[in-house]
C-alpha cells in the first residue's frame, strides 16, 4: 500500500460468494486507492486469500462479527470494530452486507464519521424464507440505521426500489463485470447436441433447488435438453431429476468452461442483489431464463435477451420456446452480451464508487 493515497475500508462479514467477487471488482479497478478489508476469516485460508488481492489491498480480520443477530456477541463485534477503526487510517468507509452494514453505522455514529456507504448486495427484508416478525425486524433495523449514519448504494435498480418502497432513502450503482472481447465469444450451436441448461449457486434455500428439480423433471424424457447445477450445498437431496448433472464446486476456470459449453442460463433464486453468476453467463452470451425477483429482473428485457416468470407453466413455456427454436439461443445470447456491455461493466461500476466516496 502507498503512502498519500485515499483509503477505504471496506468491512464485510462474510468474504465469500458474490461479496468476495464485488470486493476484489472494486479492489482492483480502483488501484489508484488503497483498500483495507476488515472480515471474518471463516475458512481460516487468510494466505490463499491474501494472494487473491493486489498491493494496494491489506486484510483485518474481525472478531466476533458473524452472520446470526445476537445481542451479545454483535456488542462484541462491535466494540473490536470500533477499535479496529480507531488503529488504521482511512478516508472512507464502505460497508458490504446486513450485518456490516448496521454494526458498521452504529460504530460510524459513535466515531462521528459521516464518509460512509452501504451497499446491502441483497437486502435481509427481501428474503423469501423468513416470517412477518422477522421481516418487520429487518426493516426497523435498517430504517433505524439509515438515520444513525453514512448512505445506501444499493447494488441494482430492483434493489433500490425495494428500498424505498420502505421509505429508506438510497441510490444504486450496479455491478459489473469485465467484458470479454466479443470475438471470444462461443455464437454457434451444434445442431444434434441436446440444448445444456445451467446454474451456479450453493444448493440453498435461496437458490430454490427444489423449484429446479421440479422444472428438470419436467423434461426428463425429452433426450433435446439437460440441466446442469454447478455448486453443492445442504439441499443437494432435493435434486432427483435423472436428467440434471450436479458438478459440486469448481475452480474459476472449471466454471468457465461448464458456462462456455451450456446454452441458456436458468435462475429459480427467491431473491437477489444483482447476481454475479447470471452477469458471467452474459458475459458468454447466453439468454437467461429468471426468477422474477429482485436482482433477476434488472438483468432481463422480456423478449429480448430471455424471460421472467413467476409460475412452472410460465418456465416450461420459455423453455419449449428455446428447444423447438433453438436458433433463438443465438439472437438472445448476442442481445445478453449486448446489454452487459452497456449496463453492467465493472470500469463503469468502479468509476462510479470511486466518485462517490470522493464526493462524502
Amino acid at each position: 500500500m502507498e503512502k498519500n493515497r485515499k483509503t477505504v475500508v471496506h468491512i464485510v462479514e462474510a468474504l465469500e460468494g458474490g461479496l468476495i467477487t464485488f470486493v476484489l471488482s472494486l479492489t482492483k479497478h480502483i488501484p489508484d486507492l488503497n483498500h483495507f478489508i476488515i472480515y471474518v476469516d471463516r475458512t481460516k485460508q487468510k494466505d490463499n486469500l491474501k494472494r487473491r488481492f493486489g498491493d494496494n489491498v491489506q486484510l483485518v480480520e474481525w472478531p466476533h462479527a458473524q452472520r446470526k443477530i445476537h445481542p451479545i456477541k454483535d456488542f462484541k463485534a462491535a466494540l473490536s470494530l470500533k477499535k479496529i477503526l480507531k488503529n488504521i487510517p482511512y478516508d472512507f468507509i464502505h460497508l458490504h452486507s446486513s450485518k456490516a452494514g448496521f454494526l458498521g453505522r452504529l460504530v460510524g455514529m459513535t466515531l462521528k464519521n459521516k464518509k460512509i456507504i452501504y451497499t446491502p448486495n441483497g437486502a435481509a427484508f427481501a428474503r423469501k424464507d423468513i416470517g412477518r416478525l422477522s421481516k418487520t425486524l429487518y426493516v426497523t433495523l435498517e430504517r433505524f440505521a439509515n438515520v444513525l449514519s453514512g448512505e445506501v448504494v444499493c447494488c441494482s435498480k430492483s434493489e433500490a426500489d425495494i428500498y424505498k418502497k420502505y421509505h429508506i432513502k438510497c441510490t444504486y450503482i450496479n455491478n459489473g463485470i469485465p467484458i470479454p472481447e466479443e470475438k471470444s465469444l462461443s455464437l454457434q450451436t451444434q445442431p444434434d447436441a441436446p440444448i445444456n441448461i445451467v446454474t451456479i449457486g450453493r444448493l440453498t434455500n435461496q437458490k430454490n433447488p427444489a423449484f429446479f428439480n421440479e422444472i428438470a423433471d419436467t423434461f426428463k424424457n425429452d433426450k433435446r435438453v439437460e440441466f446442469t447445477w454447478i455448486g453443492d450445498g445442504e439441499l443437494k437431496p432435493l435434486m432427483t431429476s435423472p436428467n440434471i448433472t450436479i458438478t459440486g464446486w469448481l475452480s474459476s476456470n472449471q466454471v468457465f468452461q461448464h458456462l462456455q459449453e451450456a446454452h441458456l442460463y436458468l435462475s429459480t433464486a427467491l431473491w437477489e442483489g444483482l447476481p454475479f453468476a447470471v452477469l458471467e453467463a452474459m458475459s458468454m452470451a447466453k439468454p437467461l431464463v429468471l426468477y422474477n425477483c429482485v436482482g433477476n429482473r434488472d438483468l432481463v428485457k422480456p423478449e429480448f435477451n430471455g424471460f421472467l416468470f413467476q409460475e412452472k407453466d410460465q418456465v416450461i413455456q420459455y423453455l419449449r420456446y428455446f428447444i423447438e427454436s433453438p436458433e433463438k439461443l443465438v439472437t438472445f445470447g448476442q442481445n445478453s452480451f449486448n446489454k452487459l456491455k452497456e449496463e453492467f461493466n465493472v470500469e463503469l461500476m468502479a468509476q462510479q464508487y470511486k466518485a462517490k466516496y470522493l464526493s462524502l
